[in-house]
Protein backbone atom coordinates (compact mmCIF):
# COMPACT_ATOMS: atom_id res chain seq x y z
CA UNK A 1 0.00 0.00 0.00
CA UNK A 2 1.01 3.03 -0.85
CA UNK A 3 2.02 5.24 2.35
CA UNK A 4 1.15 8.43 0.90
CA UNK A 5 -2.14 7.65 0.29
CA UNK A 6 -2.84 6.61 3.75
CA UNK A 7 -1.50 9.66 5.04
CA UNK A 8 -4.14 11.55 2.99
CA UNK A 9 -6.63 9.37 4.09
CA UNK A 10 -6.45 10.42 7.89
CA UNK A 11 -5.59 14.46 7.05
CA UNK A 12 -9.03 13.95 5.83
CA UNK A 13 -10.60 12.19 8.29
CA UNK A 14 -8.92 15.16 10.54
CA UNK A 15 -9.99 18.01 8.51
CA UNK A 16 -13.69 16.37 8.59
CA UNK A 17 -13.49 16.39 12.24
CA UNK A 18 -12.58 19.92 13.41
CA UNK A 19 -14.68 21.36 10.67
CA UNK A 20 -18.04 19.87 12.49
CA UNK A 21 -16.59 21.31 15.58
CA UNK A 22 -16.40 24.22 14.24
CA UNK A 23 -19.98 24.40 12.90
CA UNK A 24 -21.34 23.03 16.68
CA UNK A 25 -19.54 25.58 18.27
CA UNK A 26 -21.00 29.06 18.50
CA UNK A 27 -19.15 32.32 16.62
CA UNK A 28 -17.07 34.05 18.82
CA UNK A 29 -17.98 37.16 16.85
CA UNK A 30 -21.32 36.92 17.22
CA UNK A 31 -21.20 36.76 20.93
CA UNK A 32 -18.77 39.84 20.62
CA UNK A 33 -21.46 41.63 19.01
CA UNK A 34 -24.09 40.75 21.74
CA UNK A 35 -22.16 42.00 24.44
CA UNK A 36 -20.83 45.25 23.09
CA UNK A 37 -25.13 45.42 22.11
CA UNK A 38 -25.52 44.80 26.07
CA UNK A 39 -23.26 47.47 27.11
CA UNK A 40 -23.70 50.39 25.01
CA UNK A 41 -27.64 49.68 26.47
CA UNK A 42 -26.68 50.27 30.21
CA UNK A 43 -25.91 54.04 31.06
CA UNK A 44 -22.66 54.77 32.44
CA UNK A 45 -21.90 55.63 35.84
CA UNK A 46 -20.42 59.38 34.70
CA UNK A 47 -24.01 59.62 32.73
CA UNK A 48 -26.14 58.68 35.63
CA UNK A 49 -24.06 61.01 38.09
CA UNK A 50 -24.10 63.78 35.50
CA UNK A 51 -28.10 63.21 35.13
CA UNK A 52 -28.65 64.10 39.03
CA UNK A 53 -25.96 67.22 38.88
CA UNK A 54 -27.49 70.44 39.40
CA UNK A 55 -28.22 71.93 36.19
CA UNK A 56 -26.90 75.67 35.32
CA UNK A 57 -28.58 78.07 33.40
CA UNK A 58 -28.27 79.89 30.13
CA UNK A 59 -25.29 81.98 30.77
CA UNK A 60 -23.63 78.59 31.99
CA UNK A 61 -23.11 79.79 35.39
CA UNK A 62 -24.91 78.11 38.69
CA UNK A 63 -27.32 80.46 40.17
CA UNK A 64 -25.87 81.73 43.42
CA UNK A 65 -28.20 81.97 46.84
CA UNK A 66 -27.47 85.73 49.09
CA UNK A 67 -28.37 85.20 52.36
CA UNK A 68 -28.59 88.66 54.07
CA UNK A 69 -26.68 89.62 57.18
CA UNK A 70 -27.10 93.44 57.93
CA UNK A 71 -30.50 95.15 58.62
CA UNK A 72 -31.85 98.25 58.10
CA UNK A 73 -31.83 99.13 61.70
CA UNK A 74 -28.30 101.50 62.72
CA UNK A 75 -27.11 101.55 66.05
CA UNK A 76 -28.18 104.86 66.33
CA UNK A 77 -31.93 104.08 65.65
CA UNK A 78 -31.69 102.42 68.70
CA UNK A 79 -32.48 103.65 72.03
CA UNK A 80 -28.74 103.68 73.49
CA UNK A 81 -26.62 106.35 75.07
CA UNK A 82 -24.18 108.40 73.45
CA UNK A 83 -21.44 106.45 75.56
CA UNK A 84 -22.45 103.44 74.10
CA UNK A 85 -22.64 104.50 70.79
CA UNK A 86 -19.54 106.34 70.79
CA UNK A 87 -18.29 102.61 71.89
CA UNK A 88 -19.88 101.21 68.51
CA UNK A 89 -18.53 103.71 66.58
CA UNK A 90 -15.34 103.48 67.37
CA UNK A 91 -15.81 99.39 67.31
CA UNK A 92 -16.39 100.10 63.29
CA UNK A 93 -20.33 99.41 63.15
CA UNK A 94 -23.07 101.68 62.14
CA UNK A 95 -25.88 99.05 61.23
CA UNK A 96 -26.90 95.97 62.99
CA UNK A 97 -27.23 92.39 61.78
CA UNK A 98 -30.11 90.79 62.01
CA UNK A 99 -29.73 89.30 65.29
CA UNK A 100 -28.79 92.57 66.63
CA UNK A 101 -31.71 94.14 65.91
CA UNK A 102 -34.64 91.70 66.69
CA UNK A 103 -32.53 91.09 70.46
CA UNK A 104 -31.50 94.46 71.62
CA UNK A 105 -35.18 96.55 71.15
CA UNK A 106 -36.59 93.43 73.47
CA UNK A 107 -33.90 93.23 75.94
CA UNK A 108 -33.83 96.73 76.37
CA UNK A 109 -37.70 96.59 76.94
CA UNK A 110 -36.79 94.42 80.11
CA UNK A 111 -38.24 90.89 78.12
CA UNK A 112 -36.61 88.00 78.34
CA UNK A 113 -34.78 86.66 74.68
CA UNK A 114 -33.55 83.31 73.90
CA UNK A 115 -31.92 83.88 70.03
CA UNK A 116 -30.10 81.62 67.79
CA UNK A 117 -27.85 82.58 65.28
CA UNK A 118 -24.56 81.54 63.06
CA UNK A 119 -21.17 81.80 64.06
CA UNK A 120 -20.07 85.30 63.53
CA UNK A 121 -23.68 86.94 63.02
CA UNK A 122 -23.09 89.19 66.16
CA UNK A 123 -24.39 87.48 68.74
CA UNK A 124 -22.07 88.34 71.38
CA UNK A 125 -22.91 92.43 70.71
CA UNK A 126 -26.77 91.70 70.50
CA UNK A 127 -26.73 90.77 74.40
CA UNK A 128 -23.39 92.79 75.56
CA UNK A 129 -24.83 96.28 73.88
CA UNK A 130 -28.16 95.87 76.51
CA UNK A 131 -25.91 94.81 79.33
CA UNK A 132 -23.91 97.94 79.59
CA UNK A 133 -27.40 99.89 78.95
CA UNK A 134 -28.92 98.24 82.15
CA UNK A 135 -26.16 99.37 84.40
CA UNK A 136 -25.68 102.65 82.83
CA UNK A 137 -29.68 102.96 83.69
CA UNK A 138 -29.41 101.19 87.13
CA UNK A 139 -26.52 103.58 88.36
CA UNK A 140 -24.93 100.25 89.27
CA UNK A 141 -21.75 101.81 91.41
CA UNK A 142 -19.11 99.09 92.95
CA UNK A 143 -20.94 99.28 96.18
CA UNK A 144 -23.51 97.35 94.43
CA UNK A 145 -21.72 94.49 93.35
CA UNK A 146 -22.16 92.48 90.17
CA UNK A 147 -25.35 93.40 88.27
CA UNK A 148 -24.86 91.47 85.15
CA UNK A 149 -23.02 88.03 84.90
CA UNK A 150 -22.14 86.03 81.51
CA UNK A 151 -21.40 82.71 81.97
CA UNK A 152 -18.95 81.05 78.79
CA UNK A 153 -18.22 77.29 78.84
CA UNK A 154 -14.56 77.92 77.82
CA UNK A 155 -11.96 79.98 78.98
CA UNK A 156 -11.25 81.17 74.81
CA UNK A 157 -14.96 81.89 74.94
CA UNK A 158 -15.01 84.14 78.69
CA UNK A 159 -11.97 85.53 76.90
CA UNK A 160 -14.12 87.19 73.86
CA UNK A 161 -16.79 87.70 76.13
CA UNK A 162 -14.71 89.73 78.32
CA UNK A 163 -13.13 91.68 75.52
CA UNK A 164 -16.81 93.22 74.06
CA UNK A 165 -17.42 94.16 77.73
CA UNK A 166 -14.36 96.04 78.17
CA UNK A 167 -14.66 97.87 75.16
CA UNK A 168 -18.14 98.60 75.53
CA UNK A 169 -17.63 100.15 78.97
CA UNK A 170 -14.88 102.08 77.81
CA UNK A 171 -16.81 105.40 78.25
CA UNK A 172 -18.72 104.47 81.29
CA UNK A 173 -17.73 104.28 84.99
CA UNK A 174 -18.69 100.69 85.36
CA UNK A 175 -16.61 97.99 86.93
CA UNK A 176 -15.57 94.54 84.77
CA UNK A 177 -13.66 91.84 85.44
CA UNK A 178 -13.45 87.90 84.68
CA UNK A 179 -12.56 85.10 86.73
CA UNK A 180 -11.36 81.86 84.60
CA UNK A 181 -9.76 78.27 85.88
CA UNK A 182 -5.92 78.79 85.69
CA UNK A 183 -5.80 81.87 86.54
CA UNK A 184 -4.31 83.79 90.21
CA UNK A 185 -7.49 82.54 92.35
CA UNK A 186 -6.63 85.72 95.44
CA UNK A 187 -6.26 88.38 92.37
CA UNK A 188 -9.35 87.69 91.22
CA UNK A 189 -11.32 87.72 95.13
CA UNK A 190 -9.62 90.48 95.46
CA UNK A 191 -11.16 92.52 92.78
CA UNK A 192 -14.96 90.51 93.47
CA UNK A 193 -14.79 92.01 97.11
CA UNK A 194 -14.40 95.79 95.53
CA UNK A 195 -17.14 95.10 93.62
CA UNK A 196 -17.48 93.92 89.53
CA UNK A 197 -20.36 95.14 87.52
CA UNK A 198 -20.33 93.09 84.95
CA UNK A 199 -18.25 89.63 85.17
CA UNK A 200 -17.52 87.22 83.17
CA UNK A 201 -16.64 83.93 84.03
CA UNK A 202 -16.50 79.91 83.82
CA UNK A 203 -18.61 78.09 85.65
CA UNK A 204 -16.22 75.78 87.56
CA UNK A 205 -14.39 78.87 89.22
CA UNK A 206 -17.43 81.28 89.24
CA UNK A 207 -18.57 78.28 91.63
CA UNK A 208 -15.44 78.60 94.01
CA UNK A 209 -16.09 82.41 94.01
CA UNK A 210 -19.56 82.09 94.98
CA UNK A 211 -18.73 79.27 98.20
CA UNK A 212 -15.40 80.55 98.93
CA UNK A 213 -14.91 84.09 98.60
CA UNK A 214 -16.23 86.72 101.41
CA UNK A 215 -17.73 89.88 100.71
CA UNK A 216 -18.57 88.48 97.05
CA UNK A 217 -21.99 90.65 96.27
CA UNK A 218 -24.04 88.70 93.55
CA UNK A 219 -27.66 89.06 95.09
CA UNK A 220 -28.04 92.06 92.86
CA UNK A 221 -27.98 90.30 89.72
Amino acid sequence: MDCKKVFNKKDKKKQDKLAKEAENKPSSRKSSKVSEKDVSEKPSRKASAAENEPTEDKTGTAPLVTEEYFSKIAFKDLNLSEQTLKAVDELGFKTCSEIQARAIPHILNGRDVLGAAKTGSGKTLAYMLPAVEMLRKTHFTPKNGTGVLVIAPTRELAMQNYKWARDLLQYHNKTHGVVIGGAKRSAEAHQLQKGVNLLVATPGRLLDHLENTKNFIFHNI
